[in-house]
């Protein structure tokens, strides 16, 4: 038989052979294919990029179940379902979905590139982050609005993720996006340089808005304060928490103010557009003397008002998504009735209606862009994300005008009824001299918060990041301090030095989360088990805490640190439901300050002390009372 006729042979007898091995080859690729689909959408990524928007070059995946992870919306059998985002920013309005976006980036660079990710939105509530390498997971970030600030890779108002491309590289980007309000996903990826330039823009806008706001809620405090009308009052609180609403939508409450609070973030913007409205409700009946000139609509804005009050109160004890469905069609309902009214009095010849007309028609306007794109009737856009900030802007500035005027037709039909010229200068001056008392006394109180502004400052640069108790920098001051006091009082001091038992172990196992989780938890049970008038306690570093004992003697430190030891024993941690031990070693030195010369002589016992525990077996408390040998016994 030739070669080939023996070839022949072999293929037909043992073609099921062939089968079988085929199949095993496939089910045993299958994974690297499944993680080698991709959405179709492709950047390819210049060597001179400084910005590009992705959305209008991303696909998006719908997965109703909230379920999918990134490799199953990445497999072959989800393919068909990925569609082309279409627009330049994905805009899906309210939904309880969630959304995947993905794109590829092919570099064209010939050396490896530093970029950033951002999503110019801040109100998703989960964000996460996927970066596939060669069919691979290469890096995975989870973050979002109802996660803790901290969770974001750059502390900023949006999210933005550090990305780096080799020369040439192609790797894809997913995007994991949930939100109980409007899902709006803008995703830009900027160089480091064009960035910065771009975060120092948006700063400064910021600033000048912001400072705008205050100079107005400052403004209608002093007229307030100087004229006793409650105008100045309600519209001091529209724009004051105007200003609060923003930053939450901004982002800049969550990064600088409630960081930690998820759920303020939750609940702060439905709360704060509720007083809006109210408060702008009020000022409109109040401004346009509603009372006296319709009494009809001032019962309606009266009601309308107390329907306001509650669901701002409810807005506190619901879902996000509830809360702003109840409460957003307010302000367009309010914004218009009043506005109808206020053309009305225009038109019977009241001059501050028609400049409140035109103020509250360029709120109108701007407060509609913004919720027409939630709701995704319209695409979103620089001037739907500010619309808001620059109707309010142009509504403010129209209002001081309105006010002024009303204010100067007040006095003219004031001067009008007393027909007495020296009494109106005199008032006018009695006024002017309040004015400028009040201008005094505001920079005072400028002042006054400066101080106390930098003395808040320096008491969060003493706490620790973390755990929030104090760090090392506020265990130096405060041991200095109780060694001086111990050296006046000819009292003892001692120092309990904390160590938590085989934590690198504990990170290698459970993760670096888990162990931040773990780092908070015993330091809250050291800051209750130590919680004494003259007690310190404070993170000395990494997974080492230290407790300051003034006035105590070395028995009685022992006791302390055995009742810490025992009760982060005794914590309940669990990791996915399941309680993990925790234990410590407890160093304890104690000396006289009067009869030592440097203060960190009790840190070197301390740690003596600690090293014993844990040559005794960890999990125990131990005394050390030898003074080190540098220093007079």
């Amino acid at each position: 038989m030739t070669a080939r006729g023996f070839t022949n042979s072999l293929l037909r007898n043992d073609r099921a052979l062939f089968y079988v091995l085929s199949i095993a080859i496939l089910i045993a690729t299958a994974p690297v294919y499944a993680i080698t689909v991709a959405p179709t959408s492709v950047v390819r990524l210049d060597p001179d990029l400084d910005q590009v928007t992705l959305g209008g070059d991303m696909h998006y995946l719908v997965d109703a179940t909230g379920n999918l992870k990134w490799l199953d919306v990445l497999s072959p059998a989800n393919a068909m379902r990925w569609k082309p985002v279409g627009g330049d920013t994905p805009s899906f309005g309210y939904s309880d979905d969630t959304y995947w976006l993905g794109t590829r980036l092919i570099s064209l660079a010939s050396e490896p590139r530093d970029y950033l990710l951002e999503i110019e939105y801040p109100m998703p509530d989960v964000v996460n982050f996927h970066v596939v390498r060669n069919g691979r997971l290469d890096r995975v970030v989870h973050t979002g609005d109802q996660r803790p600030f901290s969770t974001r890779p750059i502390d900023h108002t949006t999210f933005v993720f550090p990305l780096k491309v080799a020369a040439g590289e192609s790797c894809d980007l997913l995007l994991e996006v949930r939100s109980s309000s409007s899902i709006q996903v803008p995703v830009i990826l900027w160089s480091p340089e064009a960035y910065q330039n771009h975060i120092s823009d948006r700063y400064s806008i910021n600033g000048l808005f912001y400072g705008i706001m205050l100079s107005i809620v400052l403004y209608s405090l002093s007229l307030f304060i100087t004229l006793r009308e409650r105008n100045n009052l309600y519209f001091m609180g529209y724009i004051a928490f105007f200003a609060i609403m923003m930053m939450s939508l901004d982002g800049m409450g969550f990064q600088y103010f409630w960081p930690r609070s998820t759920f303020i973030q939750g609940h702060i913007l439905t709360f704060c557009l509720a007083i809006v409205t109210g408060a702008g409700t009020l000022f409109a009946d109040n401004f346009l003397h509603l009372a006296a000139l319709s009494p009809r609509m001032h019962r309606w804005l009266k009601v309308f008002g107390s329907v306001v009050a509650v669901t701002a109160v409810v807005s506190w004890f619901v879902p996000y998504a509830v809360a702003i469905r109840m409460i957003l069609w307010q302000p367009v309902v309010a914004t218009s009735v009043i506005l109808v009214t206020a053309i009305r009095m225009w038109r019977c010849g009241s001059r501050p209606a028609l400049l409140f007309s035109m103020a509250w028609i360029a709120m109108l306007a701007g407060t509609c862009l913004m919720i027409f794109a939630k709701i995704g009737l319209y695409p979103p856009s620089v001037l739907t994300q500010n619309g808001p900030t620059l109707g309010m802007l142009a509504q403010a500035a129209l209002m001081i005008v309105a006010m002024a005027e009303d204010l100067k037709a007040s006095r003219r039909e004031k001067r009008k009824a007393t027909k007495e010229l020296l009494k109106i200068q005199e008032e006018s001056g009695r006024k002017l001299r309040k004015e400028v008392q009040l201008q005094t006394t505001q920079v005072q109180d400028v002042m006054r918060q400066l101080a106390q502004a930098n003395e808040e400052l320096d008491h969060r640069n003493k706490l620790d990041g973390l755990t929030g108790i104090f760090n090392r920098h506020a265990f130096d001051e405060r041991l200095e301090m109780e060694f001086g006091r111990g050296q006046r009082t000819d009292s003892h001091l001692s120092l309990l030095m904390i160590d938590i038992d085989l934590f690198k172990n504990f990170n290698d196992t459970y993760g670096h989360l888990v162990g931040d989780d773990c780092l908070k938890m015993v330091a809250e049970t050291i800051e209750v088990e130590s919680r004494v008038t003259t007690d310190f306690a404070a993170r000395y570093g990494g997974e080492e805490f230290a407790v300051i004992l003034a006035e105590t003697s070395g028995d009685a430190a022992v006791l302390v640190g055995e009742r810490v030891r025992g009760a982060i024993e005794a914590m309940d941690f669990r990791v996915d439901g399941e309680r993990v031990p925790v234990t410590v070693s407890v160093g304890t030195g104690c000396l006289k300050p009067a009869e030592c010369e440097q203060e960190d002589a009790v840190v070197a016992m301390a740690d003596v002390a600690l090293y014993k525990a844990k040559e005794a077996g960890r999990n125990c408390v131990k005394l050390s009372l030898e003074m080190p040998a540098s220093e007079p016994v």
